[in-house]
This record gives structure tokens, sequence and C-alpha cells, in this order.
């Protein structure tokens, strides 16, 4: 799940860009991807686009989502601040 929220936090500067739905994930369900991001939503690690209704494409959701500074912390890696302790990177052996 963590490396699902760095696809949407990777390169992003603050409130700058919205990324497309992630819609498959090698060796995960659709359900279960469902319920990754239902889990960085309840988090407030991302955000959903609801300003924009985006345009629906064959199996795309383009501009849905955005990191937020709480998601982009806890994402940690080289373009973000260290990762706190967080309930979520503890449940994923962060």
């Amino acid at each position: 799940m963590i490396a699902l929220l760095r696809r949407y936090a990777d390169g992003v500067t603050p409130r700058d860009d919205w990324r497309n739905r992630v819609m498959e994930w090698p060796g995960v369900t659709a359900a279960e991807l469902s319920r990754w991001h239902g889990r960085l939503l309840a988090g407030d690690w991302i955000e959903p686009n609801i300003v924009a209704a985006p345009t629906v494409a064959a199996g795309e959701l383009p501009a849905c989502y955005r990191a937020t500074a709480a998601g982009r912390r806890a994402a940690g890696g080289p373009d973000h601040e260290p990762a706190p302790a967080t309930p979520v990177a503890a449940a994923c052996g962060r």
C-alpha cells in the first residue's frame, strides 16, 4: 500500500497535480486495490478530485487523486520528508 501511495506522491510538489487512478497492480485483485485506495483516503494520504468531474475512458480514471501533505510525508523516500511512524507504515512493515 505504501508503494501505491508513492505512485501518487512521487515527484509531486504541494497541491500541484492530480494523478490518474491506478487501476491495476501486479498480484493484487481489483477488490483489494479498491480497499487500498479506501485506506489511503480514510487516512487522509490521498484526496479525491471532487471539483472537476474526470472524463472516464475505457479502463482509466484521469485526474482522480493527489497526495496530501500527510501522504507525501508518509510516503517517505527521496522526494519526501522522512516518513514518521504511522499506523499505515507500521501495518505495511515499514
